[in-house]
């Protein structure tokens, strides 16, 4: 008992330092209020609720334009495409993975608060051998898929604001994928 509230103290403490560190980081990106309302609308839009459907399809387009990117997944790696929607651990690990996202998504007024959370997820990615230039991958089957969906609701303008946002996670995942590396 007294060694998890060790723990929970200690990762309190990161995250307060991880959002001070951020706070004081000059190149944070800003959203505009109406660039934020377009951006959260259409991510409520392309989301509509289905964690699972979204992040299976962008996971798939993924390892369609990066192949290697499957052989990451030692739970999916070698497996043909029509077998991967069947994959119970595929469609556990893409739910959380949009889960994730959307918390980014709808902290954009704030987003210190989801740098910690950020950090540390890409600290554990190091067990699983990521290299930190595979995430933009995601960013960019992530912004497919919303296009296709969306058609011409997914202006150049929304796009531009889910680089933004994209970027700002990918910079997240790497430094903590870094530091644990040291």
């Amino acid at each position: 008992m007294a060694a998890d509230a060790v723990r929970a103290a200690e990762a309190m403490m990161a995250g307060l330092y991880e959002r001070a560190a951020y706070l004081r980081y000059e190149s944070k990106p800003t959203f505009s209020a109406k660039e934020r309302e377009g951006i959260k609308r259409l991510w409520s839009l392309w989301l509509s609720g289905e964690f699972s459907e979204r992040g299976v399809a962008i996971f798939l387009r993924m390892f369609k334009n990066v192949p290697a990117t499957q052989e990451l997944f030692h739970f999916v790696k070698g497996t043909p495409a029509a077998q991967l929607n069947s994959s119970i651990q595929l469609l556990f690990h893409t739910t959380r993975v949009v889960k994730y996202i959307d918390r980014v998504v709808h902290n954009l007024e704030h987003l210190e608060d989801v740098v910690a959370i950020l950090r540390e997820l890409g600290a554990r990615h190091i067990h699983y051998k990521v290299p930190g230039n595979y995430f933009p991958h995601l960013g960019v089957a992530l912004r497919q898929d919303m296009a296709d969906r969306l058609g011409n609701q997914f202006t150049k303008e929304i796009e531009q604001g889910y680089v933004k946002i994209w970027d700002f996670i990918v910079e997240n995942l790497q430094y903590g994928l870094k530091t644990a590396a040291c």
